[in-house]
């Protein structure tokens, strides 16, 4: 193990789930992994990335079938049936185009077991491949009730391969609209959903955020290293992704795929706190079926301060002197931004060094709680149609 190889580093670190063998054949250059709890059909979601047309791009496919230690035994019962499913898929994969791992991850602590700790132990995994093998190879998150385009796996490495210095990417998604495997209020639910999701981003872009982008865990992938780098996979049950890909952006480098497309289920769940089988369940149990999102009167607030960030770099006035909002005075002075500020520019050198220090102090994640303050106090929320048009309008 070479101790100055990032990857390396990093494995030597990590000790909280035992050390699977290295079983592939031949370095792969894109390792999808796929964590699986509960699924009754996952096969179908290792089906479509083997119905992909690799040209040449060798796959490795790793799923973490994976439960806490007090799994009901129902559950059990089915994790146990998608191993032996996906164990005979594996037999049968004698080519130079794709090979599977699956990981039977059970009895894991009850404090950490969930997505987020399945997701890392088959990221960590996939770096202990290419590390093996000493390639900075790339790394794909997907889901077990996801499918995709034939050509999402060509999609993904060219991504990477065309942008040398990029540490991530965001693939887009579009969930089912219309079927007969849901009833049809789900498919109603999930297309007001996305509506937000893709309103949610466009809108931060509009208003020059740097850290716009969509951060869901069955439409992200990333280089090994930059995994390495950046501290790899949380252990948290719910918003693992949007966590885990926020520090590529705040850290590194992170644009769009849109060549392709990940086609996640729109399937109600009540497994997490939020996110988007929250959302859909509770969608579904409204009278009207309308997802209420935010009004873009907060971020049009909000862009005043965007727009002013070189002026507030030059300038020696406080942050709290501008003309911006009261709710954004008030939510900026909880946040201590004058002392961030300050801090900011006594670290940095010039103003791009600044900006990435700004944005690290006032990011997604501050951006969310803005929103719910403003929310909560002045613009509350308002029909996703509603202020998609009054977005439009604002665009024009």
């Amino acid at each position: 193990m070479n101790k100055k190889n990032p990857i390396s580093l990093y494995l030597s670190k990590q000790g909280d789930f035992e050390v699977q063998q290295i079983e592939t054949l031949w370095c792969p250059d894109i390792i999808v992994v796929i964590p699986s709890y509960y699924e009754l059909h996952m096969t179908k979601s290792v089906y479509s990335l083997l119905n992909n047309k690799v040209h040449g791009i060798k796959t490795h496919i790793i799923v973490v079938v994976n439960q806490g230690e007090l799994t009901p035994p129902e559950i059990h019962d089915i994790n146990e049936k998608s191993v032996r499913e996906l164990m005979e898929i594996q037999k049968g994969l004698l080519n130079e185009k794709f090979t599977l791992k699956v990981i039977k991850a059970f009895d894991l602590p009850k404090k950490t077991a969930g997505v987020g700790l399945a997701r890392k132990i088959g990221m960590d995994h996939a770096c202990r491949i290419f590390d093996f093998y000493g390639k900075d190879g790339i790394i794909a998150c997907y889901d077990a009730d996801a499918e995709c385009e034939e050509n999402y796996i060509e999609s993904v490495y060219k991504a990477f391969s065309d942008s040398p210095d990029v540490d991530g990417i965001s693939i887009k998604f579009e969930h089912p609209k219309k079927g007969s495997e849901f009833d049809e209020r789900v498919y109603t639910a999930i297309d007001q959903y996305e509506k937000h999701l893709y309103y949610y981003i466009e809108i931060q872009k509009f208003i020059n955020l740097p850290f716009a982008i969509h951060t869901v865990g069955s439409s992200m992938a990333v280089r090994a290293t930059s995994y390495a780098k950046f501290g790899g996979m949380n252990k948290r049950k719910a918003g693992e992704d949007f966590y885990f890909l926020q520090k590529f952006v705040e850290n590194g480098k992170v644009i769009e795929c849109n060549t392709t497309k990940v086609i996640p289920s729109p399937r109600i769940s009540e497994r997490v706190p939020f996110g988007t089988g929250k959302a859909v369940g509770d969608i579904t149990h409204t009278e009207d079926l309308i997802y209420h999102t935010y009004d873009p009167r907060s971020f049009i607030e909000l862009h005043k301060m965007t727009q002013m960030v070189d002026q507030i770099y030059l300038s020696q006035n406080s942050i709290y002197e501008y003309d911006f909002h009261p709710g954004l005075i008030h939510f900026l002075k909880n946040l201590n931004m004058q002392e961030r500020v300050i801090e900011a520019k006594s670290n940095t050198t010039d103003l791009t060094q600044f900006k990435r220090r700004f944005y690290k102090h006032f990011n997604a994640f501050q951006l969310m709680k803005y929103l719910h303050y403003m929310r909560d106090h002045y613009f509350p929320n308002i029909p996703v149609d509603t202020a998609i048009r009054q977005f439009e309008s604002i665009k024009s």
